[in-house]
């Protein structure tokens, strides 16, 4: 199973927009070691709004405020991560892994997972 090596501490940057997504920034590296040994290094400074689950009644209250570093090591591998192998479904696979490692339960990971998986891309330009 992977591991976080390290993981930071989040500073609040703005409130929450309209569509309910506050900013966060990470005070120092994120460092994520997958089940291939492949190391991932989510930089100091790196800014994220967490996990994107919409606030919609039922979808936040499952979803919502769980799996932080899982959500900022997959926004990385999304946004700033660029080599040839990195898929959306690789980004996406990762994210779940880290979940388990974060000690995110079953139902709720899997719930997150297809939901990068299947609406995710949209978000991003994919």
């Amino acid at each position: 199973m992977g591991q976080f090596l390290e993981t930071p501490a989040l500073v609040k940057l703005s409130e929450p927009s309209g569509l309910g997504r506050a900013r966060w920034r990470t005070q120092s590296d994120l460092v994520y070691m997958a089940d291939d040994k492949t190391v991932f290094i989510v930089p100091a400074g790196y800014v994220t709004d967490l996990a994107s689950v919409p606030r919609l009644p039922l979808m936040y209250l499952f979803t919502g405020d769980t799996a932080h570093m899982s959500a900022v090591l997959h926004d990385y591998l999304c946004t700033d991560y660029y080599p040839d192998d990195m898929t959306w479904s690789r980004a996406a696979d990762i994210f779940l892994e880290a979940m388990q490692v974060e000690g995110v339960t079953g139902w709720r990971r899997w719930m997150m997972y297809w939901a990068v998986r299947l609406f995710g891309d949209v978000r991003y330009g994919r």
